[in-house]
C-alpha cells in the first residue's frame, strides 16, 4: 500500500525521515503539501528543508539526491505560485534547477 505523507506546518525533516522510513517498508509513500499551509509556514518549511538538503550536497545531481525527502519537499514548495522570487531562486539553485 502506498501511503500519503502530508507536509503540514508541524513537519520537521527529522520527523518526516522517521515516518518515511516506516512507510517505505510497507509499500512506499508519496509526499504532498497541506493545502492549509500559509505562505509563512511554507517559508519556514523551505528554510528547514534547505538546511537538511546540505547533508546531501556530496550527492548533488545523483538519483540519491533527487530521491531525498528534502529535495522532494523543496520541489513541492517550488511548485507553489506564491513564493517570493528570492526564495524561489534560492530553492531552484539548491535543487540544480535553472528557473524557479
Amino acid at each position: 500500500m502506498i501511503h500519503s505523507l502530508e507536509i503540514d506546518k508541524s513537519t520537521t525533516p527529522k520527523g518526516l525521515k522517521k515516518l518515511a522510513r516506516r512507510y517505505a517498508m510497507t509499500g512506499g509513500y508519496e509526499l504532498k503539501l497541506s493545502p492549509e499551509l500559509s505562505l509563512k509556514d511554507v517559508e519556514r518549511l523551505a528554510q528547514a528543508f534547505l538546511e537538511e538538503l546540505t547533508s546531501y550536497s556530496e550527492f548533488r545531481g545523483s538519483a540519491r539526491f533527487k530521491a531525498s525527502n528534502p529535495y522532494r519537499v523543496l520541489l513541492l514548495i517550488l511548485g507553489r505560485g506564491d513564493l517570493s522570487p528570492a526564495l524561489a531562486k534560492e530553492i531552484a539553485s539548491k535543487l540544480g534547477k535553472e528557473e524557479g
